[in-house]
C-alpha cells in the first residue's frame, strides 16, 4: 500500500477515536463536588444540581400524605450497677434498684409506652442512651439496641456526655449503633461522633429534614481527646457541614428552605433567652438577673410551671440549666437562617419545658425511665408531628 494513503488512513483513525473521547466526556452528568466551578459553562452547570441522596446521609419515605410522627427518647441512661468501676459510686439502695435485671422496670416499660401511645415513623434518642461508666461490657448498650430493633421501627441516635464513657471504645460502639437492623446511624466527619442527616419523604414528596449534632462534652471518655471531643460545645467544622447541607437542601429545592430539625442533648443559650423574656426565669448562676435603676440585683431560680396542654408554651423547668451552648448564637443564628422548626434536646433529667422563641421552638425531651435522678411525674417520651411546615409537640406521660 501507498506510505501516503496509509499516513492519511491512520490520521483519519487518529481523528475519529479522539473525538470519541471528547464526546464521551462531555455527555457524563458530574455528581462529584471537587470539580472547579471556573472551569464549567452555564449550561454544564445545570446539570450539576445534586440529587437528594447527594446531599444527606439518610433517607426514609413513609406512607403518609404529609405527616411525619418522630418520637423523642432522652436519657435512657442505663445503669448495671454490677458494673460498677467503684465500690462507693452508689448507695446500697441505688445498687439494688438498678441491678442488672431491672432493666425492664426502669427503661423498658416505659420506651414500650412511649412508642405503643405514638406508633412513631421514626424514634430519636437524643443521648445518654447507656450511662458508659457502668458498661464496661458492652452488654447494656446490646441490650438496648436489640429492644430498639424489636420496635421494627426506623431508629436515629445522638451521643450525649455519658454514652462514650465505657472502656469499650468509641470505634466499638459506633459499630454496634451502624451495624443495628432498623438504625440510622452515621458518625459523621466533623468534630463528634454523631453528626448527620435524615430526609423524611411523604410518598416521594420532601417533608423535612433531621439534623443529628454532637453536643460533645464527655468528660470521661477512655477515648483520645481527638476523637472524643472532652468539651461541650458545636464546634467549627459541625457548623460548617450544617450550613453547607442546608444550602444544598435549598439548591434542590429550588431556591427555598428545606424545613428541618435539630436533635442534639445538651441544649442552647437560646433556650433559656427564652424562658427569660418570655416567662420570668432567673439564673444567678447564668447571669441572667432583675434590674433596677439599669443595674442587675441579681435574682434567684425558680421553678417554671407552664400549662401542660398549651398548644404555644408548656411543660416544666423544675432545676437550672446545667450547661448552655453557643453562647455566640452561631448555630442558632444558622437555623434562622435555613428554616429551623425546632431543636430537641435532653440531658436535663428533671426538665421538659417547651417554648417557642424568635420562631424556632426549643424543647427539653421527657425524661425515658427511671435510671439516675428522675421525677416520677415527668417520665415517658415526647411526640414531634412534623406537616406541611409546621410543628406539633406533645409530651407523652407513662401511665
Amino acid at each position: 500500500m501507498n506510505k501516503k494513503i496509509l499516513l492519511f488512513i491512520i490520521t483519519l483513525l487518529l481523528s475519529f477515536s479522539l473525538s470519541s473521547c471528547n464526546k464521551k466526556e462531555t455527555d457524563i452528568s458530574i455528581t462529584t463536588t471537587n470539580i472547579p466551578t471556573d472551569s464549567i459553562s452555564d449550561k454544564e452547570e445545570t446539570t450539576m444540581k445534586k440529587e437528594l441522596s447527594d446531599i444527606v446521609d439518610f433517607i426514609l419515605d413513609i406512607d403518609s400524605d404529609s405527616e411525619v410522627k418522630i418520637l423523642q427518647l432522652t436519657d435512657i441512661q442505663i445503669i448495671d450497677s454490677r458494673q460498677s468501676r467503684y465500690s462507693n459510686r452508689l448507695s446500697q439502695l441505688e445498687y439494688e434498684k438498678w441491678d442488672t435485671d431491672t432493666i425492664d422496670e426502669n427503661a423498658f416499660k416505659y420506651m414500650d409506652f412511649a412508642v405503643n401511645a405514638s406508633k412513631p415513623d421514626l424514634i430519636v434518642l437524643t443521648g445518654d442512651n447507656v450511662y458508659g461508666e457502668f458498661d464496661d461490657s458492652g452488654t447494656s448498650l446490646e441490650k438496648l439496641i436489640k429492644k430498639m430493633d424489636s420496635y421494627k421501627i426506623p431508629w436515629c441516635a445522638v451521643f450525649g456526655n455519658h454514652d462514650n464513657e465505657t472502656t469499650k471504645g468509641i470505634d466499638w460502639t459506633i459499630k454496634q449503633y451502624e451495624d443495628a437492623e432498623y438504625s440510622l446511624f452515621k458518625r459523621g466527619n466533623v468534630e463528634g461522633n454523631s453528626n448527620y442527616s435524615v430526609a423524611i419523604l411523604n410518598k416521594g414528596k420532601l417533608n423535612s429534614v433531621l439534623f443529628m449534632m454532637d453536643s460533645n462534652g464527655c468528660t470521661f471518655s477512655q477515648d483520645d481527646d481527638n476523637v472524643v471531643y472532652k468539651t461541650a460545645g458545636y464546634y467549627p467544622k459541625q457548623l460548617e457541614w450544617f450550613e453547607r447541607t442546608n444550602q444544598e437542601l435549598k439548591e434542590y429545592n429550588n431556591g427555598e428552605n428545606v424545613p428541618n430539625t435539630i436533635y442534639s442533648h445538651i441544649s442552647v443559650k437560646s433556650f433559656a433567652d427564652a424562658l427569660y423574656e418570655k416567662h420570668d426565669y432567673l439564673s444567678e448562676r447564668h447571669g441572667y438577673s432583675l434590674y433596677s435603676g439599669g443595674k442587675p440585683i441579681g435574682g434567684q431560680f425558680k421553678p417554671i410551671k407552664l400549662d401542660p396542654n398549651s398548644d404555644e408554651d408548656f411543660g416544666y423547668l423544675m432545676v437550672d440549666f446545667g450547661s448552655l451552648l453557643d453562647a455566640e448564637y452561631k448555630l442558632v443564628n444558622l437555623a434562622k437562617k435555613y428554616g429551623t422548626l425546632g431543636f430537641f434536646f435532653g440531658h436535663e433529667h428533671k426538665n421538659n419545658i417547651s417554648v417557642v422563641y424568635e420562631g424556632i421552638r426549643y424543647t427539653y425531651g421527657t425524661k425515658t425511665g427511671t435510671y439516675d435522678s428522675n421525677l416520677q411525674y415527668m417520665l415517658g417520651g415526647t411526640l414531634i408531628n412534623i406537616s406541611n411546615g409546621e410543628l406539633v409537640v406533645k409530651h407523652l406521660y407513662y401511665q
